[in-house]
């Protein structure tokens, strides 16, 4: 890692983390348009939070977000 470069976040973690109003922990993975494919380490972290019973979600734009979190909240 170069200089002035921040580190943050949780490695594979979705670009959205929060928990929903039933307590129940979320991740939204955000791809452009309808590409976008799940690194590995993406389908891992997708496979522990949902083993865990939590949400993960992976959205091309907002009416799909919208539609998928209709049902969640």
């Amino acid at each position: 890692m170069g200089a002035g470069q921040a580190v943050y976040g949780i490695k594979h973690a979705g670009d959205i983390i929060g928990i929903l109003p039933n307590g129940v922990h979320f991740e939204i993975e955000t791809k452009r348009g309808k590409g976008g494919k799940l690194s590995k380490g993406q389908q891992e972290r997708m496979a522990d939070v949902r083993a865990t019973g939590g949400v993960y979600l992976v959205v091309h734009g907002v009416n799909e977000l919208e539609f998928l979190m209709k049902g969640l909240i």
